[in-house]
């Protein structure tokens, strides 16, 4: 029997037909908890995933989208987590750090649900580390799950708690990984303890993060077709102009415009 034949498999989606798959599965999971507003489109989609460098990690098992999570490098656009954190990322920045976050991250499947989430933040890990150069991993979690996040990949809290008006005020926290300790213990002295650190040999030094590396680099930024050809560009885009335009008449409307 053949132990890895119903392991999740991971990627990155490149075209979009994988990046609508990706935001239907994180509406289905959000909208319920009220994370996400209902839309006609079952889509949950922001301005982030029109920024060239992100990206979304999709999880497979029996060719099935299983799980996911979207990767978003500092731009000029910013990061999601300013809305709440806006200090803490400045501060971030003032240090010259090369700053991501990791957001919409949804799980379809109740057998395996921590290999799956495992699976994804760690490569989303390999990804900043070996291929996109971040030096920390911004993440914004609720509270119970912090201690899951702090122990098994060395996440601190960066950001006090506090309700989330996007989330229907769930209580949320800022939680940062220090991304430099993996690379610093590759190219120069290794701190105590780190050496033997499971996560290290894995970003490192296992078959399965060099396949994903080269792998990445192949695809590259590509997400979606031409985006003058690609149906699923133009409908994510139409759904973010909505989303704006409803927000900037919520705003005119209580004389914030």
């Amino acid at each position: 029997m053949n132990r890895n034949a119903n392991r999740p498999r991971y990627r990155l989606a490149c075209n979009g037909a994988t990046v609508l798959q990706a935001m239907r599965l994180v509406y289905r999971r959000y909208c319920p908890l009220g994370y996400c507003r209902p839309n006609r489109y079952a889509l949950h989609t922001d301005l982030y995933d029109l920024a060239p460098a992100t990206r979304t990690i999709v999880a497979y098992r029996d060719r099935m989208l299983v799980g996911t999570q979207t990767v978003i490098p500092d731009s000029s656009l910013g990061l999601p987590s300013e809305k709440l954190y806006p200090a803490e990322v400045a501060k971030f920045r003032a240090q010259a750090r090369q700053v991501a976050e990791c957001s919409k991250f949804a799980i379809g499947e109740t057998i395996g649900r921590l290999d799956i989430s495992v699976g994804l933040t760690y490569h989303a890990i390999v990804l900043l580390v070996r291929v996109l150069g971040a030096s920390d991993l911004l993440a914004v979690c609720e509270p119970h799950h912090a201690p899951f996040y702090t122990h098994t990949y060395g996440f601190e809290v960066a950001g006090p708690e506090k309700p989330d008006p996007d989330a229907s005020g769930a209580r949320s926290l800022l939680l940062r990984l220090d991304l430099d300790r993996f690379a610093n213990a590759r190219h120069h002295a290794v701190p105590r303890g780190i050496g033997r650190n499971r996560m290290y040999r894995r970003i490192f030094e296992s078959t399965e993060a060099a396949r994903f590396v080269k792998y990445a680099k192949r695809v590259g930024t590509r997400r979606f077709g031409r985006l003058d050809q690609d149906p699923a560009f133009a409908l994510v885009c139409h759904i973010n102009f909505q989303k704006a335009k409803g927000e900037a008449q919520r705003h005119a409307a209580i004389g914030l415009l």
